[in-house]
């Protein structure tokens, strides 16, 4: 959930970490960690015995369990370094910009607007699902995708509605 980090009348910043997400995904890369430590020791020690017995067969399982356990710490990985460095928000007067810095799937994204490009925030509900996105709106009607909420934290996102429309107002 996007909180208020820093607010001042010269910069606002808001970061969206989810430290229980995180900690559920690093324990997910360590569980799958060990799941390969003790697989690539079981192969060790069983390689010649299996494939004199079994043939070709016992080495294309082998690889199939190797390739799935490979990309389960992969998707561990990815997914924990997403979710610790999370999204930051920054709204800057003195330079006169708004900075949205997030991890893509490889590598970090910055985007950066001018302040003054910014018509208005605002606050769409998705009732299928009980979520609120937030999106701030530039003067050539294009969206910029802010955050997410769901319903129960509706308060929450009014708080930060309301403080970045301040700090645009100044």
């Amino acid at each position: 959930m996007l909180k208020i980090a820093e607010s001042s009348p010269t910069r606002l910043i808001l970061r969206d970490q989810r430290r229980w997400a995180s900690l559920l995904a690093v324990i997910f890369t360590l569980i799958s960690m060990g799941a390969l430590i003790i697989f690539m020791a079981q192969i060790v020690t069983i390689i010649e015995s299996r494939y004199e017995r079994d043939g070709m067969l016992w080495v294309m399982v082998t690889i199939i369990f190797f390739l799935l356990i490979i990309s389960l710490v992969m998707i561990g990985i990815i997914a924990t370094r997403h979710l610790t460095y999370g999204i930051h928000c920054e709204f800057d007067r003195q330079a006169e910009t708004m900075t949205i810095r997030r991890i893509g799937v490889f590598r970090p994204i910055e985007i950066r607007h001018s302040i003054y490009a910014i018509s208005h925030v605002e606050a769409h509900h998705n009732s299928e699902i009980g979520v609120y996105g937030i999106f701030l709106i530039l003067k050539d009607n294009s969206q910029i995708p802010l955050a997410s909420f769901y319903v129960i934290d509706e308060t929450e996102m009014q708080t930060v509605i309301n403080e970045i429309r301040t700090f645009l107002r100044r």
